[in-house]
This record gives C-alpha cells, sequence and structure tokens, in this order.
C-alpha cells in the first residue's frame, strides 16, 4: 500500500470534521476538558518539563 500524501491526509481530516461536527457537538463540554489536561500533561513530559 502507497502512504497518502499529506494533501490526502487534510482532505480526509476535513471530511471526518464534516461528519462528526454534529454528534461531537452534543458531548463536547465534558470530553473536551479531559482531553485538554490529558493532552498538556503528555506534552510537558515529552518535553522533560
Amino acid at each position: 500500500m502507497k502512504r497518502p500524501s499529506k494533501k490526502d491526509i487534510a482532505a480526509a481530516v476535513d471530511k471526518l470534521k464534516d461528519k462528526s461536527a454534529g454528534s461531537f457537538s452534543a458531548r463536547e463540554p465534558n470530553v473536551g476538558k479531559l482531553s485538554s489536561k490529558k493532552s498538556s500533561q503528555r506534552i510537558r513530559k515529552k518535553q522533560g518539563v
């Protein structure tokens, strides 16, 4: 299999965002807060701060 190009990936991401925009909006408040905390902790660990 060939690896998708950056353009292909960007197009696929845009499609997913368009599809999931409606379903995510209902659950966004709780999910958004939790994931942002987790991601910031992961970033700090990677940076070694």
